[in-house]
């Protein structure tokens, strides 16, 4: 999905604001919400900018530990740090490389880390609408895709990767055992 953003997004910006959004929320096994702002009143509840802090090692980008201070399972209320590798192999779709790029794109240092170059948080229709477009594009059905798709299909690669459905429930931070 994520080669096909220039034939469907045409401002350069808006490709790479996309591209880390859905690499983020597959890799990390995120919600939408999590990400991006849904109401006015949750862009407090949101990965915020100041909540990532890319890992070195001699010089090479290793992982980004992305802090959370709100997540839906989360019944203590402490602030949830979770750790992204980043993917020497793979480059293009690599969630990490792609953030360090984004932050060094869009110099904004506070409030949601995915906003737009005018400072305008990112919505979630905004990411929706466009996935839509971009599933209607490569020729799928939109209706049967959700902000949710990319928690489930991060879930099904793990499953077909041969995780554990334990492991699975932990990356995805799953209380239940629905899966």
């Amino acid at each position: 999905m994520i080669i096909n953003l220039p034939s469907v997004v045409t401002l350069h910006v808006h490709q790479l604001l996309l591209k880390i959004i859905f690499l983020i929320a597959f890799n990390g096994f995120f919600r939408l919400g999590e990400l991006v702002v849904r109401t006015k009143q949750s862009t407090g509840r949101v990965l915020q900018r100041q909540d990532n802090l890319f890992t070195w090692e001699k010089g090479i980008l290793k992982g980004v530990e992305l802090t959370f201070r709100f997540l839906k399972n989360n019944k203590t209320n402490k602030p949830v740090t979770i750790f992204l590798s980043a993917l020497p192999s793979s480059p293009r779709i690599c969630p990490v490389n792609t953030l360090y790029a984004f932050v060094n794109t869009f110099k904004h240092n506070r409030g949601p880390l995915f906003q737009h170059t005018n400072g305008q948080y990112v919505s979630a229709h905004f990411v929706t609408e466009q996935m839509k477009k971009l599933i209607t594009f490569i020729g799928l059905n939109p209706t049967q895709y959700k902000g949710h798709s990319f928690r489930i299909g991060a879930a099904t690669n793990a499953a077909s990767l041969g995780y554990s459905e334990q492991l699975i429930q932990k990356l995805g931070r799953w209380n239940s055992n629905a899966l």
